[in-house]
């Protein structure tokens, strides 16, 4: 993801979350699973992103709302393969 939001190109990510996605879907993983654990990495990436923000205060609303469609991206393209 943080290739994602630097180069501003997903399309790696989503192939990635794509497969991901199909990998959990052939393991019969539950729709119920998938999203607890993408709910944790979400719950991971803003418990980093609070303490970054607080070490470097230049850090900009538009860099949030990359980051925040970036997750979004990548959460469509990894429960789209379900």
């Amino acid at each position: 993801m943080a290739e994602a939001i630097a180069s501003e190109d997903t399309t790696a990510m989503i192939s990635f979350a794509n497969q991901l996605g199909l990998q959990r879907a052939g393991e019969s993983w539950s729709m119920s699973h998938m999203l607890t654990i993408f709910g944790l990495m979400r719950g991971y990436i803003w418990q980093y992103l609070s303490q970054y923000i607080k070490e470097h205060p230049d850090f900009q609303p538009e860099d949030i709302r990359a980051i925040e469609e970036t997750l979004h991206t990548y959460q469509g393209a990894y429960f789209g393969s379900f």
